[in-house]
């Protein structure tokens, strides 16, 4: 629940994987969202399962405009 002051945000998957590197993603409203830290509810769901503390895979921004919470999965890391 939202305090004063602030918007409640809201989770929403993102549609597809997002670059490793990204800081920033388009959002569905037309905004864009910016890179925040994920929770460890969302690296459970969305991560690589390697470990809950580190944040690999899943990855989560949140919306300038109305403030949506996208969560989902980077690309997979390059190997070599």
């Amino acid at each position: 629940m939202a305090t004063e002051g602030e918007e409640e945000v809201k989770d929403m998957q993102i549609p597809k994987q997002v670059e490793r590197e990204a800081k920033a993603v388009p959002c569905l409203c037309g905004g864009y969202a910016d890179r925040v830290d994920t929770s460890v509810a969302e690296r459970a769901e969305y991560g690589c399962h390697r470990d809950l503390t580190f944040e690999c895979c899943a990855r989560a921004f949140v919306c300038r405009v109305c403030k949506v919470r996208l969560v989902g999965q980077a690309q997979a890391p390059e190997m070599d």
